[in-house]
């Protein structure tokens, strides 16, 4: 027995850990010395010194990433809170600075970060590294074509594969230099992504992986799957066991709509739970679930993609990029624990609630009493929006009417094609209901326009000239 399994033991009898993840433990720590010797040809003293090496390195680089992560995140709550004073002395109270760090403030007083600019600064120039992919394979004639020839042959070059293709090429080029880039300012925000490449990975259609079991989806995939290059956290193929629970781990993700990251008010007032069995509140673990698997080629990955993909692939490789820029743009200006952030900002809600009760006196300050402690229902509302939590929900159906309304509206105000998208309707809602305004009204305003409004195609198109190649996606 090594001094790694006599740790393990004595961890177990100080209470540090459960019996049971004890037990797993030492026997995750038992196939890896295996596995080392079988690989190597070492003895079973050096396969256990060369894998408890290798876990210390590990542990300290997580050390190291768990600082710049903690470093990151109070730079961004030090900010907010200085957002939050500054709006408070200006007379204008701390909503100004809480509200407009997530969203634009169309009275002008707040001008700090915002993730709603943010999301369209990146946006932006992750856009014009994918000019020429736009240009080539954009909607035409008011979106009613589109020519996806070739496209194809860009997947298998960001994957690696010599189609022979110059332009392939070039446009793959493009693809992957947005990709690096932002994934390269996410890490720079604080967000790990382990080993992730700058490479294309899966974005689910929720409804058509929930029409399988758990165990119909991982047998699907699990041929395509790259078992070589799938490693371990210590640098070692995945065994079989630990590749089925972590496919369990993303089916249930991707099955649930991902419903363990969406904020939602608890049973006791103002509270922020999750629902689900883990809660992920930093970025890197949020989003590594889909690229953690590795393909066995080009072809394996549009199989899969054809199976359970969304959209074609021009709609897939543009959502990424729009994805990844709206996570650079929560974890610059909300941090890597942007739920933290959440909770800071309710508190500097209810610090500033409770510094006006105690300025007023008589109703007023009853009314700002009441307020502490109380639900922040716009502040989640406005946060599930940006996060892009808000089309979450646990009825596949429902989410599908939501998306089939979103665009019908486009098509009635720009005459665009039926998969375009205009502001979500989560977002219209919140706007609404901030201004006064009935949501049933603004909603019904859009079918109106559709229904009564007899745009020509030559009127349509008067809106696409003045819009730069980049900005389609």
């Amino acid at each position: 027995m090594s001094k790694i399994d006599d740790c393990i033991k004595a961890k177990a009898a100080e209470g540090k850990v459960s019996a049971k993840k004890a037990a797993v433990i030492a026997e995750n720590f038992r196939e890896d010395v295996d596995t080392v010797k079988a690989m190597y040809g070492m003895s079973t003293q050096e396969a256990e010194r060369a894998v408890a090496d290798t876990i210390v390195d590990i542990q300290e680089t997580l050390t190291l990433q768990r600082k710049a992560a903690a470093v990151a995140q109070f730079d961004i709550l030090q900010d907010l809170g200085a957002q939050v004073q500054k709006h408070i002395d200006a007379g204008e109270g701390a909503d100004v600075a809480v509200m407009g760090r997530l969203s634009f403030d169309p009275a002008g007083r707040y001008t700090g970060p915002s993730v709603d600019a943010r999301v369209n600064s990146v946006k932006g120039i992750a856009h014009r590294r994918l000019n020429a992919f736009f240009e080539q394979f954009r909607r035409r004639n008011v979106g009613t074509t589109q020519k996806l020839d070739g496209i194809e042959d860009v997947v298998r070059e960001i994957q690696g594969k010599d189609t022979g293709s110059t332009v392939a090429k070039e446009m793959a080029g493009g693809i992957k230099d947005a990709l690096e880039y932002l994934m390269g300012r996410m890490q720079r925000a604080g967000v790990s992504l382990g080993h992730q490449e700058a490479n294309l990975f899966h974005r689910w259609d929720n409804t058509r992986v929930a029409r399988v079991t758990q165990e119909q989806w991982i047998d699907s995939v699990w041929n395509h799957i790259d078992r070589e290059n799938m490693l371990s956290e210590i640098g070692l193929p995945i065994n079989d066991r630990d590749l089925r629970l972590s496919l369990q781990e993303i089916y249930k993700s991707i099955s649930t709509r991902g419903l363990i990251d969406v904020a939602e008010l608890g049973d006791r007032a103002g509270q922020v739970v999750t629902r689900g069995r883990r809660e992920a509140t930093n970025l890197g673990m949020r989003k590594g679930g889909g690229r953690f698997l590795k393909w066995k080629s080009p072809e394996s990955w549009m199989e899969v993609h054809k199976m359970y993909g969304r959209g074609n692939l021009f709609e897939h490789i543009s959502s990424t990029i729009d994805a990844l820029s709206r996570d650079v743009a929560i974890a610059e200006v909300l941090g890597p624990h942007p739920k933290a952030t959440l909770t800071a900002m309710e508190k500097e809600m209810d610090t500033a609630f409770a510094n006006q009760a105690l300025s007023k006196t008589g109703m007023a300050a009853a009314r700002a009493a009441e307020k502490i402690g109380g639900p922040k229902s716009q502040l989640h509302a406005l946060f599930n929006v940006v996060t892009g939590n808000a089309n979450v929900t646990s009825n596949g159906v429902v989410a599908s009417i939501s998306q089939a309304n979103r665009n019908i509206f486009i098509s009635a105000l720009l005459g665009s094609s039926w998969l375009s998208a205009i502001a979500d309707i989560p977002l219209s809602a919140v706007t609404s209901r901030m201004n006064g305004v009935p949501v049933g009204r603004t909603l019904g305003r859009m079918m109106k326009i559709f229904t009564q409004t007899p745009f020509t195609v030559a009127e349509r198109q008067l809106a696409l000239p003045g819009r730069p190649s980049w900005s389609y996606p």
